[in-house]
């Protein structure tokens, strides 16, 4: 019997095409095995080429059970895809539709009892309304009478047309209608009405092929109640507890709702920074300064020109950071955006989420420059005010709280030009050397503050008998003094402890620059670059003890972080820490991150998969004599074959991808070797048919000849070729877990 991958290869056989669902289901008819639901649900929704959302079981089964609570007669799912929702709903009668025709007829045959019609839900005339409608909407855009819509608004309002009197909408939607500033008179219109009961917030990348963050939305119809239970996803059964018993998350009053739905912008977590901003004189960003975004069109590379086109990256430390791979753009290109020219006090603020804290004002001495994407500049014909209140850790971080609090995530979290002209900026007085905002000042800075104080004191101490309120004043700045010494010394010890670790990432890349010269192959040099990364990371974690900080940023866009191996647990937020060190150096070669990166997923493959291939030949007694007795003359297992026999399992990353690629279908080597045969099956007991497509044999030879062996090459791996890596490393190992079954080896796979 075949499996859904073998399949589609048996469609590609016939000259049909594999990816054609009505050929799909014509094959599945033809198979004597009955496929389980889920094996085709996910086989469609892991390939890209059928353009294919699901729905997740748990999520679901959550909505399924959310619209059981209120005790509906009658159910309709107007998205309802192969009807997972409706697979979960057993309370009442349901129903689904689905424009799709081959859609409707998978549907119908992996869950013949639920009813599933092909029917356009938009143009559909409807003949009764409904005490629920449960849906995971479409994204993208659609035209409706002749202008271009949002699915997900198209539906919603169709969905409160539909529904009874007290009727309830419980969908599934992407972040972006939560926040969206186009939207806003559409979430109004649907909150003035009826009541948002709930949104649950799920993690990003929680659905397969997107890292559109999703949340699930509950509307009453027609029901009066003035709060909104927001509600953290954890899992389905405690999300469902929670919903039910209006417990965990918070509450937010329909008032407070006109602006925004998403769970950042309201958490309790901003609440002190209402209250500042609340009980402060405050004005606008754009009361205050021209907001500008920069220079976004497509340009050619060019290695020279009138201005640098600056990126976030160019600024590090309140300075610009020039590299040897900068881009460069003449006056001409600029067209009618001279505006993005950088002129003496611009403010520049990138608008990408991890760089918010950075900030640059442009002094008439610097390099001409122009704003590029994701910066923006604020520009006054006097920025003096801002300057001076951006410049005090006060100031600074109140900002970035702000940021902080508007941040719209979609794949990558941004901030708009409409959040940051409403920014508030408190109107302060004169008494901008408080004693925390000394806290940001560099060295020099207070030394100078410290010596214009002592003098200060000097003149006030022969006036204090004349006026008593200078007594005050001389302890102010004896304290100021006094905290003043402390910050001098504190400065000093962090600048040496930066310097340390930015000495050891030196001599790190330096040792490698050492080793890719040697006359050694690739795996050598590999090996010895290894050896030196375990040295330096001791090191370098204990000079910087964020590393927890790095595990908790794997942990949130890699769910599956308790699946690795303790090893791999080590390499990911180690490669995630060198990148942040590497890029502080000029010049920087990258070689070490993409080494230190590489090495988790070796390490994943080497133990789920070849490891635990020993374990299994030895536990079920195979005579692997006989199993490898042919393979000696062939110079492509040969290796392997000497592997088994004498269960040698130090495998290079280098050779498992070669013999991962033996696996391939059709292949000679594959047809004529009776240990591969036997491997191959081991494989697609214990991993999901994925890791075996060409798609993914791609992208681990990608990584392996294209970057892993290439950082042993005396070339120099830019920032470019790393950002490119970091994508490509971070989608194998999540596919490569997701698709390992975690058994315990021993079951009978393979008998010789």
């Amino acid at each position: 019997m075949k499996n859904i991958k073998e399949i589609s290869e048996n469609i590609r056989s016939k000259g049909l095409d594999p990816y054609n669902l009505a050929n799909l289901l014509s094959e599945i008819k033809e198979q004597p095995k009955e496929y389980d639901k889920d094996e085709i649900i996910d086989y469609l929704a892991s390939n890209r080429n059928f353009d294919y959302h699901s729905t997740q079981n748990d999520i679901s089964w959550l909505m399924a059970e959310i619209g059981r609570s209120y005790k509906p007669k009658d159910v309709i799912d107007l998205c309802c895809g192969l009807g997972n929702i409706l697979f979960h709903i057993d309370y009442c009668s349901s129903q689904g539709y689905e424009i799709n025709e081959n859609i409707v007829d998978i549907a119908n045959f992996i869950s013949p009892d639920l009813n599933v019609k092909n029917i356009n839900s938009v143009e559909h005339n409807y003949k009764k309304k409904y005490d629920a409608i449960i849906s995971h909407f479409p994204y993208g855009r659609t035209q409706i009478d002749g202008r271009k819509d949002d699915f997900e608004n198209v539906f919603i309002k169709l969905s409160m047309n539909l529904l009874n009197a007290k009727g309830v909408l419980i969908c599934l939607v992407p972040e972006r209608l939560l926040f969206s500033t186009n939207l806003e008179k559409f979430r109004d219109a649907v909150i003035s009405q009826n009541h948002l009961k709930s949104i649950i917030s799920l993690p990003s990348g929680h659905f397969q092929k997107t890292g559109i963050k999703t949340s699930i939305v509950v509307i009453e119809k027609n029901v009066k109640n003035d709060k909104t239970h927001f509600i953290p996803y954890s899992n389905s059964d405690e999300t469902l507890s929670n919903f039910n018993n209006g417990k965990n998350g918070f509450f937010i009053e329909k008032k407070l709702l006109h602006k925004r739905w998403d769970t950042n912008f309201h958490h309790p977590k901003h609440l002190e920074l209402d209250n500042i901003l609340n009980s402060e004189e405050t004005k606008s960003i754009n009361e205050l300064s021209k907001v500008i975004i920069g220079y976004n069109r497509k340009l050619d590379k060019k290695d020279s020109g009138d201005y640098q086109l600056l990126h976030p990256k160019n600024i590090k430390d309140g300075l610009l950071t020039i590299y040897d791979n900068s881009r460069f753009i003449d006056k001409a290109d600029l067209e009618k955006r001279t505006n993005t020219i950088l002129q003496e006090g611009d403010i520049v603020i990138p608008r990408i989420y991890s760089d918010f804290k950075k900030l640059y004002i442009h002094n008439k001495n610097a390099k001409p420059s122009v704003a590029g994407p994701h910066l923006f500049i604020l520009r006054s014909k006097n920025n003096e005010y801002l300057k001076t209140y951006l410049t005090t850790l006060e100031g600074r971080e109140l900002f970035n709280q702000q940021i902080q609090k508007n941040i719209k995530s979609v794949a990558m979290p941004l901030i708009s030009v409409s959040d940051i002209k409403n920014f508030q900026i408190p109107i302060l007085d004169t008494r901008l050397l408080t004693k925390d905002n000394l806290e940001f000042l560099t060295e020099k800075e207070l030394k100078e503050i410290k010596a214009k104080l002592q003098t200060s004191n000097q003149l006030n101490s022969e006036l204090q008998k004349e006026n008593l309120t200078l007594k005050a004043k001389v302890s102010f700045s004896n304290e100021i003094i006094v905290k003043l010494d402390l910050l001098i010394d504190k400065t000093n010890t962090i600048d040496k402890k930066i310097d340390t670790v930015l000495d050891e990432i030196r001599s790190l890349t330096n040792d490698f620059k050492k080793i890719k010269s040697l006359p050694r192959n690739e795996e050598s040099k590999i090996l010895r670059m290894q050896i030196q990364l375990d040295e330096k990371l001791n090191l370098l974690v204990k000079e910087k003890t964020g590393i927890k900080s790095y595990i908790n940023e794997v942990k949130l866009w890699f769910t599956l972080w308790d699946l690795l191996e303790p090893e791999s647990k080590k390499f990911i937020p180690q490669a995630e820490y060198l990148l942040d060190q590497i890029n502080e150096l000029e010049d920087a070669d990258y070689s070490p991150f993409i080494i230190q990166y590489s090495r988790a997923l070796e390490n994943e493959i080497l133990i789920k998969l070849f490891n635990s291939y020993h374990e299994f030949l030895i536990n079920e007694n195979i005579d692997r004599d006989n199993l490898t007795a042919n393979e000696f003359s062939n110079s492509k297992t040969v290796s392997f074959a000497k592997a088994i026999k004498k269960d040698d399992r130090k495998y290079t990353f280098g050779t498992m991808n070669f013999i991962i690629g033996l696996l391939k279908k059709d292949g000679n080597t594959l047809s004529q070797s009776k240990l591969l045969q036997s491997f191959k099956e081991y494989v697609n007991k214990y991993f999901e048919s994925n890791i075996l497509e060409k798609i993914y044999m791609k992208k681990l030879n990608t990584i392996v000849s294209e970057y892993r062996n290439k950082a042993a090459h005396p070339n120099i791996i830019n920032a470019e070729s790393a950002m490119e890596f970091h994508e490509l490393i971070k989608e194998s190992i999540i596919e490569f877990i997701e698709g390992y079954r975690e058994k315990p080896a021993g079951n009978n796979v393979y008998k010789t």
